[in-house]
């Protein structure tokens, strides 16, 4: 079985947003690095940088290279506009981008591609689950707060020995405690208030 193998001009930094005048490697030194690598093919990348038709072709050819690939450009403004793509699903039942539309969503919504969306999907997610988590941890955090109160209070009482009710029994609050590893302060004396 024969594999061959081909490079993409990402790979050397160039791509559709790769700022305008950024120091990059033009397509024939692009080219010449990945024949001389051993590569059979190569991406097209952004539109126009290999050249175009009978250019593209030539340059391609001259360097014994096939074109694996391509990379098109699909604005998320597809998706809210009149297209002639039946894979772009049709959200112009949700606003419909006219040219009075505001220049700012049309400035945005032509610069995210709409493969974007998924990942953009996955943050949102993220965001509920964070916050979901770090609700979760206040929850437990009061939870463990007002168990180690609790537990102080009843220390605190052990302690002093003394009975703040008029009929010297302690506060029902106490009387379970034994099962949280809280030995009562003179366990005789329970059998004697208990008789």
């Amino acid at each position: 079985m024969k594999v061959d193998v081909a490079g993409a001009p990402v790979s050397f930094g160039v791509f559709e947003l790769t700022p305008e005048g950024a120091e990059t490697v033009g397509p024939d030194q692009l080219l010449e690095a990945l024949q001389e690598s051993g590569y059979e093919g190569v991406d097209l990348g952004p539109l126009g940088f290999l050249g175009e038709g009978a250019e593209l072709r030539r340059r391609l050819s001259r360097f014994g290279l096939g074109l694996a690939g391509g990379w098109v450009q699909l604005p998320l403004l597809l998706l809210f506009s009149d297209h002639p793509f039946p894979f772009v699903p049709d959200l112009t039942w949700i606003w419909h981008a006219r040219a009075d539309s505001p220049l700012p969503v049309l400035w945005v919504l032509s610069r995210v591609h709409f493969a974007l969306l998924p990942a953009l999907a996955g943050l949102a997610l993220m965001a509920v689950g964070v916050r979901r988590v770090l609700i979760q941890r206040a929850a437990v955090r009061a939870q463990r707060e007002r168990h180690e109160d609790r537990l102080r209070r009843v220390q605190d009482y052990q302690r002093d020995g003394t009975s703040d009710t008029l009929d010297g029994r302690r506060e029902p609050f106490i009387s379970g405690l034994t099962a949280f590893g809280m030995a009562e302060k003179n366990p005789a004396q329970r059998g004697a208030r208990a008789g």
